[in-house]
């Protein structure tokens, strides 16, 4: 019984991953997007002005 519920699973996950490479759906990436990475940078940036004040 697990072991038929882990084979679809696996199977379920291979189709996501697959459907996602042809552009079929689109699944959310594990990479931190650039226009967080951006904001943090500037966060960061107006911590030092404010310390060197």
């Amino acid at each position: 019984m697990i072991r038929k519920l882990i084979i679809i699973i696996a199977f379920a996950i291979s189709v996501a991953l697959i459907a996602d490479y042809y552009g079929v759906i689109t699944l959310p990436s594990l990479e931190k997007p650039t226009v967080l990475d951006k904001r943090d940078q500037m966060l960061h940036k107006t911590k030092d002005s404010i310390k060197d004040k």
